[in-house]
């Protein structure tokens, strides 16, 4: 019989497992040697969410009980978590480098690293022009890397831009439709017309980030 406890396996036979169950547990655990575990939790596992969540707690904990960040009312919002992406709210230039830093030092306090080629930041200009104090900030860093100013990002499958506007994000979605029916075309020439027709309404009409649409022209909306 094979025990493994995240450690190095070790074969048992039924008359030690017999006598074992009789003993302190403690010494079976203590029979087995550390390995190395060079590989994370598997993708698409069931586990892999809870195990990752778990994993990063403490690191999400660090930075939503720094007490810099967004008020909503009277919560502080200086974090979103979805996964392994995260998004750091905050309202100056040093606000949102101390939260870098308390996120670069819980980092590296779990053995992770913040892939900097992917991570950007973004300026939100309040809507009282009198508010603006400067349009021009330094670099932030994390760890001893820069990080890039973008005018607008793509955030799981939603284009975020520095004015708020979804503009950007109905154009994708009118051309992720156009590929998707071209395609139908294509694929499906021979098929009658019904079955055109429902999978036009499968695979071509499903918007699911169109309830974020709320500032947008209306010529926008007329391409569709």
């Amino acid at each position: 019989m094979n025990y493994i406890i995240g450690r190095q396996r070790r074969h048992l036979s039924p008359g030690d497992m017999l006598h074992k169950r009789t003993s302190n547990p403690n010494e079976l655990i203590s029979q087995c040697t550390y390995i190395a575990m060079g590989n994370g939790t598997r993708q698409g596992g069931v586990l892999s969410p809870l195990l990752f969540s778990i994993y990063i707690r403490d690191l999400l904990g660090a930075v939503t009980s720094s007490g810099v960040g967004c008020f909503i009312g009277d919560q502080c919002v200086n974090i979103l978590a979805y996964a392994d992406d995260f998004v750091l709210l905050a309202p100056s230039w040093h606000a949102l480098q101390l939260l870098l830093n308390i996120l670069h030092v819980q980092y590296s306090s779990v053995d992770l690293t913040c892939n900097v080629k992917k991570s950007v930041y973004m300026c939100f200009l309040p809507k009282n022009r009198h508010r603006i104090f400067s349009t021009t900030f330094p670099l932030f860093k994390v760890g001893n890397s820069d990080l890039q100013f973008v005018p607008q990002f793509k955030y799981l499958g939603h284009i975020i831009t520095s004015n708020l506007s979804d503009n950007e994000d109905i154009q994708r979605e009118i051309r992720s439709m156009f590929v998707r029916c071209n395609l139908l075309i294509r694929k499906f020439y021979n098929c009658s017309r019904l079955v055109k027709l429902k999978l036009f309404q499968s695979f071509c009409l499903y918007f699911y980030d169109i309830a974020l649409w709320s500032f947008f022209h209306k010529s926008m909306l007329h391409k569709f």
